[in-house]
């Protein structure tokens, strides 16, 4: 994906492939019954017609709604934060959830978080790394959640972490 996707948004068609794995994810779903978290790229972001796409394909099976999870980079949504949370609030209407990833890459004031109604974040590695060694690493995240009002939840935290003994 390292790869490809670069490719693809440079040929402009980042958002026909969102679509894509949109359909796939929503196939996967369907059999597995579990949640499963889609990437979304700044062209589905910007892309009009992503979001009424979606909504037809959910139509035909809106209990998958729950299951499916959107997540895109913090620097995305910056780009237009207005157009953001519209659209992450159309997602949620319609049942799904919403994740931040890559959050504090960006140095964005963290107040914008609450308004714009994600369910999680997850802090950009930068924030993690090395932690044990560097005490004051730690405030960065403790000071997002506090801003947010909220808790920090170890899974999104530790794959990041490293140890001296690692």
């Amino acid at each position: 994906a390292g790869t490809f996707v670069p490719i693809a948004a440079r040929l402009g068609l980042a958002a026909d492939l969102d679509r894509l794995i949109v359909l796939l994810a929503l196939d996967q779903i369907d059999r597995e019954r579990r949640p499963l978290a889609v990437n979304l790229s700044e062209a589905a972001l910007r892309d009009r017609g992503f979001l009424d796409f979606f909504a037809i394909e959910l139509g035909q099976r809106p209990a998958l709604a729950p299951w499916l999870i959107f997540e895109t980079r913090e620097a995305y949504v910056l780009h237009d934060l207005d157009a953001a949370t519209a659209f992450i609030a159309v997602l949620r209407e319609l049942g799904c959830r919403f994740g931040l990833d890559h959050v504090g890459r960006s140095f964005a004031p963290a107040g914008y978080l609450a308004r714009l109604g994600v369910e999680y974040l997850k802090l950009d590695g930068g924030f993690v790394r090395g932690v044990a060694r560097r005490r004051s690493s730690v405030s960065s995240p403790f000071r997002i959640t506090q801003a947010l009002k909220g808790e920090m939840h170890g899974p999104a935290v530790r794959r990041n972490l490293k140890t001296s003994s690692t």
